[in-house]
């Protein structure tokens, strides 16, 4: 979010009343839609996270609808991506019940983060990327499988995973994520 913090507050006030309820359908709050307003003005990478039937492809859907509509630039990024090698592995590891441990997991994840980063940095220069899930899904579920937090996140610097500017998290008790 580095690159909020150079607006002066002047710009913020601008930027909040460009256009209010940018992604209505969410409605979890002003901030959502106060953010995203900056898409118009500064490139950034945006991650959008939540539990399996949150309603993240959707949103992320209605963002890359709206920024279409506008001719804002985006790119588009949905993880775990399936139909790429390390993809395949991850997608028999999840419905054929293949055994992994949660280092294996995390590795195996985190490949298709480091496969990216080159894109992503380049499409965040010029574009509004949107990720549908990414690094933030991978640290909570390999870490209680018992991956270190500390021990993540330095394999993240280590290896120069791309940092998202903003990480929605879409708030979803899970009795209604499974309706």
């Amino acid at each position: 979010m580095g690159r909020l913090l150079g607006c002066s507050r002047a710009e913020l006030n601008h930027y909040r009343t460009l256009r209010t309820g940018l992604l209505y359908p969410l409605s979890y709050g002003s901030s959502f839609s106060y953010y995203i307003n900056l898409c118009y003005n500064l490139f950034m990478f945006i991650v959008i996270e939540g539990i399996d039937g949150a309603g993240c492809e959707t949103q992320a859907k209605n963002l890359k609808k709206f920024l279409k509509k506008d001719s804002v630039p985006y790119s588009f990024l949905k993880y775990p991506d399936y139909d790429r090698n390390i993809g395949k592995v991850i997608r028999e590891f999840l419905y054929q019940n293949k055994d992994l441990t949660a280092q294996n997991q995390f590795l195996l994840y985190s490949l298709q983060f480091l496969f990216d980063k080159e894109q992503i940095s380049k499409d965040r220069k010029s574009k509004v990327v949107i990720a549908d899930r990414y690094f933030t899904t991978t640290l909570c579920f390999q870490t209680l499988g018992g991956v270190k937090m500390g021990k993540a996140l330095r394999f993240a610097d280590d290896f120069g995973v791309e940092k998202p500017d903003l990480v929605f998290y879409i708030n979803v008790r899970p009795d209604v994520a499974i309706q």
